[in-house]
């Protein structure tokens, strides 16, 4: 099965936004030698993220129809190839097509 969609990892954009953080505040307060290898040793742990923004290591896979019941179902889940976060929501909402019921419609959109 092929993933519907790909993207940055905002987990691994987060730490690696705060690791190159830790390594301007110890700038100059560490020695030199200590500065270098804590940058080697970041970079060599980033060193497969195309820029800041990262990679696209997240796979999204989703599924989405209606049920022989009449209720509209979506199932939507995402991994990281790098850091294995994941993510997770199934869900069923019955969504009428009478225009009476368009007040209810919006309600319970707001519960989402």
């Amino acid at each position: 099965m092929s993933a519907d969609d790909w993207v940055s990892c905002p987990i691994c954009i987060y730490k690696r936004k705060n690791s190159f953080k830790l390594l301007k505040d110890k700038y100059g307060k560490i020695s030199q030698e200590e500065y270098e290898d804590l940058k080697k040793e970041l970079n060599e742990e980033h060193e497969d993220d195309e820029d800041v923004g990262g990679s696209t290591p997240v796979r999204i896979d989703r599924e989405y129809g209606l049920s022989d019941k009449g209720y509209v179902y979506l199932s939507f889940s995402a991994v990281c190839q790098k850091c294995g976060a994941s993510w997770q929501h199934n869900g069923e909402k019955i969504l009428p097509l009478d225009k009476d019921d368009a007040a209810i419609v919006k309600e319970m959109m707001k519960q989402c």
